[in-house]
């Protein structure tokens, strides 16, 4: 019997609905059973906190996306600084390496899908900061990532790793938000030392270290005079220094410090006092959400000291202040994504923060170098007793001192977040954020200044006064001390490729420093007892009712000034990019040669507080790298060939050979060199009629050119430079015979000379002939005759001497002298190291000198 038609539709529905169900039911399945996997590490081993959050507390977070090809991006860096690739010094924008590094949309999409299947809001996918930013509140995070927070009204964090689907744990490097920035005990620090001193008692009446001690003994001076002052800007185009801060300023202070200091090198404006500081701050926005609150003075002199000091060094380049408000990852991302500055110097620090942040910042540095843009950061002042310890207990390879766990609960610098089952800190052990390869690493030295009655600097970084900054101060045992270089190997980061040479360890580790400078250092026979060299500065504390002045240091000191450094190198080369500079670095510390600029530091360690440390050596070391700069000699090193002129005058006679100028090209690379040609300019190359150029090393060779505005020299065979070896080079022109008065020739008084005249010679051969006439006449006719030949021989004799100069009391006659000036242009000089690679030539452009050829 058929059944209703409605009723055969309700079985097609039910069957419809059973099927459903079952797809349903057998989906919810497989969501059930997907596989998790941790973010390993994203979160830190103690959490002094009990109560855990309320499950309506909102929570911003975002999760950071890691970089893909990360093999190719290694290469690039490494082609981004070798002078033989096609990639040399080719930057990328923060537009090309999203799209070259960064995650796929696909991959950015399964992100935003999951969290939004788990009902959690998206509020942002940021390609450019590699984020996909998420709220929720606290029962729906900790059901969505499986972690729990804990806090205690104020500050939080979660106690273990957040769990996600395996299929994108691969593709998330950190979860941030789960912690609040200053969950610790401390709040982001920075590497700088309080006051030594302060007015109105100590300052004026103790000795301190200012910017034209700094000039005298760090060899800026020969940089100044030079004309170089850094790379220009003005805030908001062209260059600038970068500077995470934690605190904003007085900006009087600025004005302040500047007007402090008279007599600096003349070619600073004014002359001999420093231009104006061009500042800025920037406030970034945490999460993408609304700027923070401007943060309010600082407790220490951070801020001052790095403004003051990276001015100091380089007077031209602006000042950019980031604010980090607590999270300084974000405060780093936003300098590198806003990509202005050609250098960012960094003397601030994250809260210990977990591995995952460290390796999420370690992404933001990468990026940095492929935008060209080069990261100094300081060691940190606790020596080899990092504040945090170690966040991964690890058998260190290197023969000595090994990580042992220490009971450092108690004490009142240490953080805690790295405490092991046992509540145990592992030392010795580094600030992990300062361990990237791709950052400069900056320690700190100390020394003792030699000053004349006047109170200025007379002593050199080649004195040899340099040692390792460790004030040996003691307190609890074991607890850490601000007071000394931080340095050793990492434990998260592996060594680099051009982490190699002489005193490198072969740890497999990533080591650090990699240069150093003055930090600090005890007085000798000063009371009250005060730092040296005592660094100069204008500040304002919270606790300053006004603006003052103190000494300070502290390797955050040294790290600014290593940033100015980089301003003039960049300058010397023309350019505002010089990229991730390590490997230059690390070829310029393997030559062992003053001619390097870099100056070895040997002597000192950084131990600290009962905590074994690493002592200085030859060659690189664990506390100071490869030493100090000598600055003028760095800036002049650091493009692979330095150029030296030593300018002549020369006054030739017509025909004969002049000396027309010595240069030196000096090779600072770890490879021979080859000078192919030379561009020698000549203001007048009428002046010669040929020119050669004879090059020495071990043997000679000499380049003939025929006199031009440009004359080319080419040398066949190729002069070889080796590593560390230099070419002198002597050009010699031969004077023409004649002049050729006419566009370029300068005619000028001259004694000791008599031009022969044609003019005279014709006045005199005429005479000649009337004397002849009349002595042949007849004899009663001679007398009229003579006399009339007589008034002729006087007129002869004064058109002669007047043509001859004789109408001048001095009795000097006219001489013809013409002049050539020689030079070697910007980019004149062209070497070669087999490979096509590029090599410049600093030093440029260079007066040679100039020759007078006297007719």
């Amino acid at each position: 019997m058929e059944l209703p038609r409605r009723h055969r539709i309700g079985r097609r529905y039910a069957t419809l609905v059973v099927c459903i169900i079952a797809v349903l039911a057998v989906c919810g399945g497989i969501v059930m059973a997907q596989e998790y996997a941790p973010i390993v590490g994203d979160h830190v081993s103690d959490v002094t906190f009990t109560s855990e959050l309320p499950d309506s507390q909102p929570l911003q977070l975002e999760v950071i996306m890691a970089l893909n090809s990360r093999a190719r991006l290694t290469q690039l860096e490494a082609d981004l600084q070798d002078r033989d690739s096609p990639s040399y010094h080719r930057w990328l924008t923060p537009q090309q390496f999203a799209a070259t590094f960064g995650p796929t949309s696909q991959q950015m999409q399964a992100v935003t899908t999951w969290l939004r299947s788990r009902g959690l809001m998206v509020s942002a996918v940021d390609p450019l900061a590699r984020a996909v930013r998420f709220t929720g509140l606290y029962w729906q995070v900790k059901k969505a990532l499986g972690t729990t927070i804990l806090g205690d009204g104020a500050n939080y964090a979660n106690i273990t790793d957040p769990q996600v689907p395996a299929a994108l744990a691969r593709t998330i490097v950190s979860i941030e938000g789960l912690r609040s920035h200053n969950a610790g005990p401390l709040q982001t620090e920075t590497d700088a030392i309080v006051s030594s001193c302060t007015e109105p008692a100590g300052c004026n009446t103790s000795p301190y270290f200012g910017p034209g001690d700094l000039y005298t003994f760090y060899d800026e001076t020969p940089v100044l005079n030079g004309g170089n002052l850094g790379t220009s800007g003005t805030g908001t185009t062209g260059d600038c220094i970068a500077l995470p801060e934690n605190a904003s300023i007085n900006t009087v202070t600025l004005t302040n410090f500047v007007n402090q200091f008279q007599g600096l090198p003349s070619p600073l404006p004014s002359p001999g006092t420093l231009p104006p500081i061009v500042y800025n701050a920037v406030n970034p926005p945490l999460n993408g959400a609304t700027p923070a609150a401007t943060p309010g003075l600082p407790s220490d002199n951070e801020p001052y000291l790095d403004i003051e000091w990276a001015h100091a060094v380089s007077p031209n380049t602006p000042i950019r202040v980031y604010y980090v408000n607590g999270n300084y990852l974000n405060a780093m991302q936003y300098a590198v994504l806003e990509n202005q500055c050609g250098v960012i110097s960094s003397s601030v620090e994250g809260n210990c923060d977990p591995v995952t942040t460290i390796l999420a910042l370690d992404d933001v540095e990468a990026e940095a170098a492929l935008q060209g843009q080069t990261i100094f950061k300081s060691s940190g002042d606790y020596g080899s007793n990092w504040k945090c310890g170690s966040p991964i207990p690890a058998e260190l390879t290197q023969a000595s001192p090994n990580q042992e766990p220490y009971n450092q609960s108690s004490c009142p610098t240490t953080s805690n977040n790295y405490t092991d089952a046992n509540g145990n800190l592992w030392q010795p052990s580094i600030d992990e954020e300062a361990a990237s390869a791709n950052i400069t690493v900056v320690g700190g030295t100390k020394f003792q200044p030699s000053y004349d009655p006047a109170g200025n600097d007379l002593s050199t970084v080649g004195d040899g006064l340099e040692s390792v900054w460790n004030n040996d101060d003691t307190g609890t045992i074991y607890c850490p001390i601000k007071d000394a270089s931080g340095g050793g190997p990492s434990v998260i980061f592996g060594k680099p490729a051009w982490q190699t040479g002489v005193g490198v360890p072969n740890d497999a580790a990533r080591d650090i420093p990699d240069v150093a400078m003055g930090a600090d250092g005890p007085a000798v026979g000063v009371t009250p007892a005060i730092a040296l060299p005592g660094f100069f500065v204008a500040t304002q504390k919270t606790t300053d009712p006004a603006p003052t002045f103190a000494l300070t240091g502290g390797t955050s000191i040294a790290t600014p000034m290593w940033s100015g450094v980089s301003r003039l190198i960049a300058q010397a080369q023309g350019v505002t990019r010089l990229g991730n500079i390590n490997s230059r670095l690390y070829e310029l510390g393997n030559l062992q040669s003053p001619s390097s600029g870099l100056h070895d530091v040997t002597t000192g360690n950084n131990a600290n507080n009962s905590i074994p440390g690493y002592s200085a050596g030859v060659g690189y070391d664990l506390v100071t790298g490869w030493g100090s700069p000598d600055i003028a000699k760095l800036v002049a090193a650091f493009p692979g060939a330095a150029a030296s002129t030593t300018p002549v005058s020369t006054t030739v006679r017509a025909g004969a050979t002049a000396a027309a100028g010595i240069f030196t090209i000096t090779n600072t690379t770890s490879g021979t060199l080859s000078l192919q040609s030379v561009t020698i300019n000549l203001s007048s190359p009428a002046v010669f009629s040929s020119l050669t150029l004879t090059a020495t090393v071990s043997n000679t060779q000499v380049a003939a050119a025929l006199p031009s505005a440009s004359s080319l020299f080419i040398f066949s065979p190729l002069v070889s430079i080796p590593s560390g070896g230099s070419a002198t080079l002597a050009l010699q022109g031969q004077a023409v015979t004649r002049a050729a008065v006419g566009a370029g020739v300068t005619i000028a008084s001259g004694a000791g000379s008599s031009p022969r005249s044609g003019g005279g010679s014709s006045l005199l051969f005429t005479l000649a002939l009337l004397l002849a006439w009349v002595f042949f006449v007849r004899p009663r006719r001679r007398i009229p005759y003579a006399l009339a030949g007589l008034l002729l021989l006087v007129g002869c004799l004064a058109m002669l001497t007047s043509s001859c100069g004789g109408g001048s009391s001095s009795g000097s006659s006219v001489t013809q002298t013409q002049s050539s000036n020689q030079s070697i242009a910007q980019g004149g000089i062209n070497l070669g190291d087999g490979q096509q690679g590029i090599i410049e030539a600093s030093g440029l452009p260079a007066t040679l000198g100039i020759v007078k050829v006297r007719f």
